[in-house]
């Protein structure tokens, strides 16, 4: 895990870095719905000549959910990943628009899926996935990771049948409890700009106005699916809700406002 958090701090310290092209461009791993949507599509950025199966790590970048375009930027970190040793998915979910709340962790965990399933074709490791993303793309990796397994949150987009669990996770800046954005704040929020907002991206995620609805709200919220534990290293670790694999490593990456 380390490793691969030196490796991401890499890609944010060389965003300029020359940038490969796919290897596997615009991939259905779910039939479009709706019909013009990108929301179920993926590139493939493959080392050439891997003598073995690699791991694999996902990337899905963040739009406030008001974009189906999370696969954008995945060349940047398929400049640092792949000459280390790892293959890279971009991944692109449904925005906000095109499906509410859980509809976007159906379609990463339909992804995932896919790409476990698809694992010797383009020869990576299907035990070794992790997932990354920033903003609201750290929220879908958050709750990828979180949820494991767990039925209610697998959906019945494309591939099934096999496991959506990940043995790795790296959220930058990830919202985690909307319902307290607000209140937490450094500064007060412009009335249209608020998290609370009718329309606000949250809002618009979960389908209601999240003050209005804190049980879907909390259905939303990667911290429903985490239980406390003690331990000797970290006081305030974690445990991830994964049932059937092992928990995965997670790393969060706070922003600075």
């Amino acid at each position: 895990m380390s490793r691969i958090l030196c490796l991401v701090l890499g890609v944010v310290l060389t965003l300029h870095a020359q940038t490969p092209a796919p290897a596997f461009a615009n991939l259905d791993y779910a039939p479009a719905e709706p019909a013009a949507s990108n929301g179920h599509k993926l590139d493939l950025y493959i080392p050439a000549g891997a003598p073995r199966p690699l791991p694999l790590v996902i990337w899905t970048a963040g739009s406030a959910w008001r974009r189906d375009t999370g696969k954008d930027r995945a060349e940047i970190v398929a400049a640092q990943l792949n000459p280390a040793g790892y293959v890279v998915a971009g991944v692109s979910i449904r925005s906000s628009s095109q499906v509410t709340f859980p509809g976007q962790v159906h379609d990463i965990k339909a992804a995932i899926r896919w790409l476990r399933a698809n694992a010797t074709k383009y020869n990576f490791d299907p035990n070794h996935i992790a997932i990354m993303g920033d903003s609201s793309g750290g929220w879908t990796a958050s709750m990828a990771a979180a949820t494991g397994d767990a039925p209610e949150m697998e959906g019945s987009a494309g591939t099934t049948g096999v496991s959506s669990a990940l043995q790795a996770a790296v959220a930058f800046y990830p919202p985690t409890n909307f319902l307290t954005m607000d209140a937490w704040a450094l500064r007060k929020c412009d009335p249209q700009g608020c998290h609370d907002g009718e329309h606000s991206p949250e809002s618009d995620l979960v389908g209601c106005a999240i003050q209005t609805c804190p049980e879907k709200v909390k259905a939303a919220s990667p911290m429903t699916y985490i239980t406390p534990r003690r331990s000797a290293h970290h006081d305030s670790a974690r445990q991830f809700r994964s049932t059937g694999a092992a928990q995965p490593g997670r790393t969060v990456l706070h922003g600075a406002q």
